[in-house]
């Protein structure tokens, strides 16, 4: 169904008056929620846009540089093929009816700024070749659209070069509280969502007789990433591809507004990790629909229980908000999902249910994990048990298949950066830990790979460290940009490879000792490209202090690509071993290396392992020392 559905060609039989149909004034502008020079000049572009809505039509494309723009990151390919056509370098850059906005206001050649009043006036007042109709229907639960288009030649017609059909779906109004970019603009209007059959159009026939018509009919699916349904419209435009991109017609077809709806915007007063297992939460409603919204009911279920209702009455306004409390929420140890749904908008059927429900996943910890604690997302349950992920939307960590984990492994943890708005933060929880049985180190050992977008994008990636179940936390682990990357960055949705993984080893002897430790990865989005980790360790080590007949003990290459050299230097004479184990606590190599006089010892090629995390104990007259080693190919 939701696909693009041929055209029909017909000879309309109505005469029309040669070059007498009106032209609505078509208008382009390349801007970016991060470009300092947009911010300044979109203020009066836009409100000389909005008086002029009789007589000029406007499609704004978001572009990719100079920095974060999540409208960009929704759809980069329909904005750069337009990019790719005009050769714009620059933002802002706008376009009338094709041609550069001319630099009459000492400014630059594109440059919104100087499109004027006159300057529409007087293109408005120049007839339009063709006519152009333009409607759209929604289905009737709003997840799709259905577009007729009638072109009409007003007179004899011959294209110089190809005549091409475009259609764009907009929103015409996005609002958001806080800018998504870096340039503090806000508020965006009739921005470029996606283009049909895609950014290089219909090909038209480049001959027309006086009253020809086409009729195109489309059938399109509504994405995923539409903020807000009821400003979704459509534009469409004829372009000629000569020497100066003439468009010869414009159209607009308005949003259809929902008439009932009601959706759980958010749930609130939320801990991804509660120690008690009771939790006392309230629920956002939101009315997306015309009218004002007097009742609903809110369903709400934990796990597979049975759900239960609150009928909610009040007088909510269009597009306002109101706080449904839920009784108190009663859970056992382990991870639990909350569901939370809105039914019978104004005791009617719901126009736009994918906005219906909100999910909220959480772990109860009432007993610790004993450590070694290991995680590769090998088990196809997301997210892992006693695991939790901190943000339900679409684009957060998730278990990742499509090319692997790190080294053999066959699936990792991906965090959607590449989709993610800018500026959320995501999740993932691991249980709590304890690292309390006879320790005085601990350690986090973990894979990562991630590639930038471009090099101005600046996603990050912190651990942070909680001993009083998430009241407080202590970031342990901080990279970002450059920092973090483990490969080149690429505009292309980023998989890893077996070389773009790096080992990270984190230390955690602050937190020896304690049996509730919980750690957490959190995702800081600035809608760059996607990141991805796998074996997660988290294991006691035993501290050098504890043999005084050990000095400088160490491990190398570490990480290490297959054969480890140990070194150290015994203060007195002494019977020495090295054993090595699993994180999981087997131990695979037991060796006894004999009575070693004082002074240094090294083996070379003393220890050759698999991909992995190993603990190596190096033995001294019983007493050990221990320290991780990671073999990485």
């Amino acid at each position: 169904m939701k696909k693009f559905i041929l055209s029909t060609l017909a000879l309309g039989a109505a005469m029309f008056a040669e070059a007498q149909t009106q032209r609505l004034v078509f208008v382009e502008e390349f801007t970016q929620a991060s470009c300092g020079p947009c911010a300044s000049q979109n203020p009066s572009f836009n409100a000389l846009l909005a008086a002029n809505t009789a007589k000029a039509v406007s499609l704004k494309y978001q572009t990719s540089w100079p920095g974060v723009d999540p409208m960009n990151a929704q759809n980069p390919t329909d904005v750069q093929t337009r990019v790719t056509y005009y050769n714009v370098t620059g933002v802002p850059h706008g376009r009338l009816d094709g041609p550069a906005i001319v630099n009459d206001c000492n400014a630059y050649t594109g440059a919104p700024v100087c499109l004027s009043q006159t300057e529409i006036n007087n293109r408005y007042s120049t007839p339009a070749p063709f006519a152009l109709q333009l409607t759209h229907v929604m289905s009737n639960d709003f997840d799709s659209a259905y577009v007729t288009v009638v072109i009409t030649a007003a007179q004899a017609f011959t294209a110089t070069s190809a005549l091409k059909f475009h259609l764009a779906m907009v929103e015409k109004e996005i609002h958001f509280t806080t800018p998504p970019g870096s340039n503090g603009e806000k508020d965006f209007f009739m921005v470029m969502r996606k283009m049909y059959p895609n950014a290089n159009g219909t090909t038209l026939g480049s001959t027309w007789t006086n009253a020809q018509t086409q009729t195109l009919n489309f059938a399109v699916a509504v994405p995923s990433y539409i903020y807000n349904i009821n400003e979704l419209a459509f534009v469409a435009f004829i372009q000629e591809n000569n020497s100066t991109k003439d468009v010869h017609q414009s159209a607009y077809s308005a949003p259809n507004t929902i008439q009932f709806d009601a959706g759980v915007n958010s749930i609130n007063n939320t801990t991804v990790v509660n120690c008690t297992g009771t939790y006392n939460l309230t629920a956002t409603i939101t009315n997306i629909s015309s009218n004002n919204l007097t009742s609903v009911d809110v369903n709400y279920q934990l796990d597979a229980n049975s759900p239960q209702v609150i009928n909610w009455t009040g007088n909510l306004a269009p597009q306002a908000f109101a706080n449904v409390v839920i009784p108190t929420i009663n859970a056992g140890d382990g991870s639990h999902t909350l569901t939370v749904w809105t039914t019978n908008p104004n005791g009617g059927g719901d126009q736009y249910p994918s906005n219906d429900t909100q999910v909220y996943n959480f772990v109860v910890s009432l007993t610790p994990s004993s450590a070694p604690l290991t995680e590769g997302y090998e088990n196809t349950t997301w997210p892992p048990s006693e695991w939790a992920v901190g943000n339900t939307d679409a684009y957060t960590w998730t278990r990742w298949t499509s090319g692997g984990g790190f080294g053999n492994s066959a699936s990792s943890a991906k965090m959607d950066f590449f989709n993610a708005a800018a500026n959320t933060n995501d999740e993932l929880v691991a249980p709590m830990v304890d690292l309390s049985s006879n320790t005085t180190a601990a350690s986090l050992t973990f894979n990562v790979a991630y590639a930038q977008y471009n090099t101005l994008s600046i996603d990050k990636l912190e651990v942070r460290v909680s001993t009083d179940c998430g009241a407080t936390w202590t970031t342990v682990y901080s990279k970002s940009g450059s920092n973090l990357k483990t490969t080149n960055p690429q505009t292309a949705v980023f998989a890893p490879n077996a070389t773009a993984w790096r080992n990270e080893i984190v230390n955690l002897n602050a937190f020896a000792g304690n049996n509730d430790v919980i750690i957490k990865f959190v995702g800081i989005s600035n809608s760059g490209n996607n990141l991805y980790l796998d074996d997660i360790n988290i294991v006691n080590s035993t501290g050098v202090e504890e043999n005084t007949n050990v000095i400088g003990f160490n491990l190398y290459p570490n990480p290490s690509s297959g054969n480890a050299n140990l070194d150290f230097t015994l203060l007195n004479e002494g019977q020495v071993s090295v054993e090595v184990y699993t994180v999981t606590g087997e131990k695979i190599i037991s060796r006894d290396l004999g009575t070693r006089i004082s002074g240094n010892v090294n083996l070379s090629n003393g220890i050759t392992l698999p991909d992995g995390v190993y603990m190596v104990s190096l033995i001294v007259d019983g007493q050990k020392v221990t320290k991780l080693l990671t073999i990485q190919q």
